[in-house]
């Protein structure tokens, strides 16, 4: 079974951050920091349906603006998430602007803002103007965002004086059917495997299931045993997204953690570690210390970014670096 989805950089590493994350099997995307967006085409754009925050940088949310106009006419929820003062700091965003030509668009957004004690969230409007609405405060937990098809948790890293978010993606268990084992068995494909990985993964599943057999025939086969001989078990996809972090112990801690064996880890590599001053200065990590993390937080690979335009020209520079410290 192969993952089921694609991640891959908006931009050159040189870039504005933006990590954009497709499910190509149902037709959705989601997106990690929101930088300079117009390598993207509407299309592409219009398969997002949640946004994830670091921090308001600029170079990490500039493109917020042009990622709502492209859905203003859309009847779509846009689910936005972001660190502390998040939501303010849309509505001021929003307020910028006129909106007495939107009341019959049907576009709404879903802010949620994270916080160390209690997330945040509310939901805004183009047929109200985006106007601010009530606000409904959650008891912070371990994940920041779930629906069916991912979790995602966040874990605030030192940035300077302010929090910047990293974010861990992961797919739920997967659940495959062995095709050798269905022939064996005389066993016929249909919609019955589909109720058959719905029953194992609801919270009450049936004793039994009726499975279709190659002569045509259906009978009632007890679940154990179908779980046991048909039934492929996987973990989910794992992705970790971390930029903006201070060399710190602490955010060394917290990355280990949060970067534990995922299958990719898209981190900053903004300077070489013989400037390890100026990056300590500069609140960002240096390559060498980027690949020996994620090495040591287990990833299988790993995808660099947000480099200083300091090297850019020197290109290779920053990547040698990490994926040296990343492979010894």
């Amino acid at each position: 079974m192969s993952s089921r989805f694609h991640a891959e950089l908006i931009n050159s590493p040189f870039g504005d951050p933006g990590l954009y994350v497709r499910f190509p099997h149902r037709g959705q995307a989601v997106l990690f920091d929101c930088g300079e967006l117009h390598a993207l085409c509407p299309r592409d754009l219009l398969k997002i349906r949640v946004v994830f925050i670091s921090h308001a940088h600029i170079d990490h949310v500039i493109g917020l603006d042009h990622l709502v106009r492209v859905f203003l006419p859309q009847d779509k929820l846009l689910c936005l998430c972001g660190p502390p003062d998040f939501i303010a700091q849309m509505h001021h965003r929003l307020g910028g602007y006129t909106w007495n030509l939107t009341r019959d668009y049907p576009l709404r957004l879903r802010l949620l803002e994270w916080g160390e004690e209690e997330f945040k969230e509310t939901f805004l409007s183009a047929k109200e103007s985006f106007s601010p609405s009530p606000v409904r405060r959650i008891p912070a937990g371990p994940i920041l965002y779930e629906d069916e098809h991912i979790r995602v948790r966040a874990e605030a890293l030192a940035h300077r004086d302010i929090p910047s978010l990293a974010f861990r993606l992961e797919e739920p268990v997967r659940l495959g059917i062995d095709k050798q084992a269905l022939r064996e068995e005389g066993l016929e494909p249909g919609p019955w495997l589909s109720r058959l990985k719905e029953s194992l993964l609801g919270p009450v599943p049936p004793d039994e299931l009726l499975v279709r057999r190659s002569d045509g025939t259906s009978a009632s086969c007890p679940l154990p045993w179908l779980e046991r001989r048909l039934v492929l078990r996987q973990e989910g996809t794992r992705l970790c997204y971390v930029t903006d972090a201070s060399p710190c112990e602490n955010n060394h801690r917290k990355i280990l953690e949060l970067a534990r064996d995922v299958d990719l880890l898209a981190i900053e590599a903004t300077f070489p570690h013989q400037e390890l001053e100026r990056a300590r200065a500069r609140h960002h990590l240096t390559a060498h210390l980027s690949g020996h993390w994620a090495k040591e937080a287990g990833a299988r690979r790993l995808l660099l970014f947000h480099h200083s335009g300091k090297y850019a020209h020197t290109p290779q520079l920053l990547e040698q670096e990490a994926v040296c410290a990343f492979k010894k």
